[in-house]
């Protein structure tokens, strides 16, 4: 029988946990984008010159 985890107790602090993850994801992915850019437009600068 399959269990509805949406009236299942204890998992109160679930969601706050995963926002709070997920925030941290997307800060690590957005400053890795931008450091590699950063590091993208120095090797083309270094190939050009």
């Amino acid at each position: 029988m399959a269990v509805d985890h949406s009236t299942a107790q204890g998992h109160g602090n679930d969601m706050e946990a995963h926002v709070r993850d997920y925030s941290k994801f997307t800060a690590m992915l957005k400053w890795g984008a931008i450091i590699s850019a950063v590091i993208g437009f120095i090797v083309v600068f270094l190939v050009i010159s």
